[in-house]
């Protein structure tokens, strides 16, 4: 008896276990899943697009800092020109200056060249020496004279010549080095705006 109390309080048990489930509606539950994965697949979209777009970036930053490093590696060499030729003006600057003074030199002697030529222009004439004969040696002494005066007078206005063509060639070349200055400057700030805007 007991087992059959047992049975019987159990019965209702197995027999709401062994029956079947009403059937619950699956169609929420089905639209759902299909809005999540819709939602998934969106979110996975985007996903690579985004990531797609950081690669993209990424690349763009890469080109952007290698242009970056070759602009400033062209204004480093722009600026070492700039300093060289900075250096070569000042340089021919000097020398201008003291081909100025070598020049001011030679005029200043071949000034008081000519002044002695013209207060002496009478003595130093040869006819007037040779009509003058009273000392056959004292004669060709003074023409040997004259003669050696003549040589450093020509040395002289040669070395004037000399001096004015090397300080004519030394202001063309000075204008060079300005112009070249100047095209090393424009450059140097054209490079430095476009690393700016970079």
């Amino acid at each position: 008896m007991k087992h059959l109390a047992s049975l019987l309080l159990l019965t209702p048990v197995a027999v709401a276990l062994a029956a079947p489930e009403a059937p619950l509606s699956t169609a929420p539950v089905q639209q759902d899943l299909k809005e999540i994965r819709q939602q998934i697949n969106t979110l996975k979209k985007d996903l690579r697009t985004k990531e797609s777009d950081r690669a993209e970036a990424s690349d763009a930053l890469k080109a952007s800092a290698a242009a970056v490093a070759e602009a400033s590696r062209l204004l480093q060499e722009l600026e070492q020109q700039q300093g060289q030729t900075q250096q070569a003006l000042h340089q021919l600057q000097q020398e201008i200056l003291k081909v100025t003074q070598q020049v001011n030199k030679n005029r200043q002697r071949v000034s008081r060249i000519l002044k002695a030529q013209y207060v002496n222009r009478h003595s130093a004439d040869p006819l007037a020496l040779f009509l003058q004969q009273d000392n056959p040696n004292r004669f060709a002494r003074d023409l040997s004279y004259y003669g050696y005066l003549a040589r450093a007078q020509q040395q002289e206005f040669d070395q004037l010549h000399e001096r004015l063509t090397e300080l004519d060639a030394l202001s063309s070349r000075l204008e060079s080095e300005q112009t070249k200055l100047a095209r090393l400057e424009e450059e140097r700030q054209k490079r430095k705006a476009s690393l700016v805007n970079q």
